[in-house]
This record gives structure tokens, sequence and C-alpha cells, in this order.
């Protein structure tokens, strides 16, 4: 890459001094100190958290560079797919910016940030999982269960009816294609869709001080459903004043996320933590949920090893003691025949004749070298 110094007339003198004393540095090091690369953060939403299948989630991200050339495009990536791009005009130390993306598919998905500087260096990727929600499980098929019965829905109750409209309603018009929901919440089943530009009516709103949801008749007058609008103008333009509409208390649905560990819907330490909490930690061993000893000692306990005192038959031979006579336990926890030596209770012929005792007549002591057999003490 090549070096440049800009001339300037009035400080000419200064700038030569300068170039004398860097010469050596010239391109490499002042390269190397322009801060390495810049740095990318994910600001919101939180890592493992739930969001809503075909509604707009916004992820606020920032991107560092306050030692290098400065911050000048922020991207967005799911699943390893750029999906939103935001360029700041020009270089900053910092950039901070909101980015969206609408995910389509239930479940976990990779959510990441990357920061670029003004020449193409790009920050290491910054990555959370989030969970994607939205959709009940599937109704049996008329074969499934036995003939007759009828199997309740997952929370154990009847789903709460629509409410009853009212003649006081708030013209809306859509932003972009909006799901429209069986009950007010984001677990709930999706049954049919605001299309973009139309516009509807809302008769009620919930009570929640921050996720606004409105009840509507958009898809006919017998069939009532709600949408997602939030406490600042997202999905919707009001074109009328909704404070006049009546209040109600948002009914939500089951799904990872909310809180509950609900059977019904297959939610377990290992598919929904976040609502049953961490499989490790709850006092018992459960292979069936992948816990081992290598993976989850306060629940298994640690795994046997060398050195835990107790031969585990499966891989060792010995731990610390368990040998015969003649044999150490190596570091393996295998039986290695000892090297003779004067004193380890063994003959070793032909060069000795005895070794503590063994080997000496009576009243006679072994010598000190294992050599002979002394009638006297040494």
């Amino acid at each position: 890459m090549a070096c440049w110094v800009k001339r300037n007339k009035g400080n000419w003198p200064v700038l030569v001094l300068l170039i004398l004393g860097l010469a050596a540095f010239a391109c490499g090091p002042l390269a190397a100190t322009s801060g390495g690369r810049p740095t990318a953060a994910i600001l919101s939403p939180a890592a493992n958290s739930s969001v809503p299948v075909n509604e707009p989630v916004r992820v606020q991200v920032q991107g560092s560079d306050a030692d290098g050339g400065g911050v000048v495009r922020l991207d967005l990536l799911v699943d390893g797919v750029t999906v939103d791009t935001f360029e700041s005009g020009g270089p900053q130390d910092t950039v901070t910016a909101e980015l969206t993306f609408t995910p389509t598919v239930e479940g976990a998905t990779s959510v990441a940030v990357v920061a670029y500087r003004e020449d193409g260096t790009a920050s290491d990727q910054t990555t959370i999982a989030l969970s994607v929600v939205g959709l009940s499980p599937e109704a049996p098929t008329e074969d499934e269960g036995e003939e007759g019965e009828e199997e309740e829905p997952p929370s154990g109750e009847e789903p709460a009816p629509p409410p009853e409209t009212t003649e006081v309603r708030a013209e809306a018009e859509a932003k972009l294609d909006v799901p429209i929901r069986e009950q007010c919440g984001p677990g709930c089943p999706q049954i049919g869709v605001w299309k973009k530009g139309d516009t509807g009516y809302f008769y009620i709103r919930t009570t929640s001080p921050t996720e606004w949801w409105y009840w509507t008749d958009y898809l006919g007058e017998d069939q009532l459903g709600c949408v997602y609008q939030g406490q600042e103008a997202r999905n919707f333009t009001l074109l009328e004043d909704d404070s006049v509409l009546p209040r109600e208390p948002e009914q939500g649905c089951l799904y990872c996320g909310d809180g509950i560990c609900t059977d019904a819907l297959g939610e377990a330490c290992n598919t929904c933590e976040e609502d049953c909490g961490p499989c490790c930690g709850n006092g018992v061993c459960e292979p069936e949920y992948g816990e081992a000893c290598d993976i989850c000692v306060p629940d298994c306990g640690e795994c046997p090893y060398c050195g835990d005192g107790e031969v585990n038959q499966d891989s060792e031979e010995c731990d610390g003691g368990g040998c015969g006579r003649g044999y150490s336990c190596n570091d393996d926890c295998q039986c290695e025949e000892d090297e003779p030596y004067c004193g380890d209770g063994i003959i070793n012929q032909p060069s000795e004749m005895c070794d503590g005792g063994d080997g000496c007549w009576t009243g006679a002591t072994c010598s000190p070298d294992c050599s002979q057999c002394l009638t006297e003490e040494p």
C-alpha cells in the first residue's frame, strides 16, 4: 500500500523533519497503529429472547472504531445472509443504528452484525441466537387419540372468544403486511394478513402500556382478529383518534418464552430453557436431555479418573494400590513392573542372596546391599 504526505507550504520544514524521523516506520507501523479492526455489538434484543414470526424485528446495533479509520457501514445478517444495511455517510468513531428483518419461519435463528471501515476492513461478526415463535401446535388428525375423546388446548382452557365490537372505532392504514392473530399476543395462531396500504378499523385496544394490540374486523364482520402496533406508530398509521376506543387486557397465547413451562407444547429444559429453566443444576442426572458426568457435574457427578482412588474396570488396572508384588501403578493407572532394587522385598538373582529377611537362615541378617547373609548385625 502506497504512503503519501500532503504538502503544506507553511509547514514544509516540519514535515521534512517528520519524514526523516519516521522514515524507518513508513507504511507498516503507521498502518499497524490504525487500531486493528472495528468492533460491532448488538444492543437489543437480548440474546436467546423470543420474537414473533411474520412481524418486523428491530435490531439495535453499534459499530466502534475510535482508534482506526472510523465506521462507515453496518450490515445485519440473519442466518448468514445480509438483510439490512446502514451507511453513516462518512467515517465515525461510533455508529448506532436500528436495522430490521422479518422472520417467516419458526425456530432458532442467528442474527449477526458486522462493522466496516471506508477501506473495507471489517469487524468480527457479533452473533446472537433468537427464538422465532408465533404458531400453536398443529391440531391432531381425526385418527389420533381414542374415538370420541376431545383433546384440550395446551392451556387446559378453551380459547377466549373474540370481544364484542361497538360502534366506536378508529380508522388505520397498514405501513406493511401485518399478521392478524386469533388473540392478542405473539404466540397466538395467525389467521390472516392486513395488506400494506389497505385501510380498516380498530375497535378495541389492549391495556398494556407498551405492547399495544388492536382488535379489527379487517377479515370480515364475523371474523375478528388482533394486530400488533406497539407503543409508537410502527405497523399502522392512525387516521383517526384511538383514545376513544374501549380497552381490555391482553389475552395472549402459550409459547416458548411466555414464562410458563407447558408440557402440552413439548416444552422442557432441553427445548425451552427460557420457560422451564436449565436442565443442568436441577439435581437430577437426565441422560435423555444430554446430561452426563463430563457435561453436568452438579447433577451427574465427576467422571471417573485415574487418581480418584477407585479402580474403574473399563480402563484401569489399578488406582494407587492394587498391583502385585514387584509392580507399581503408573500415571495411567496401569500396573507396570518395577526396576529391581535392594529393599524391594524380592531376591533378584544373581546379584542378591537376600532382600530384607527373605533368604537368610534364622538369626541371620541380610547385608545392606542384599549380597549376603550376616550372622551378626552389620
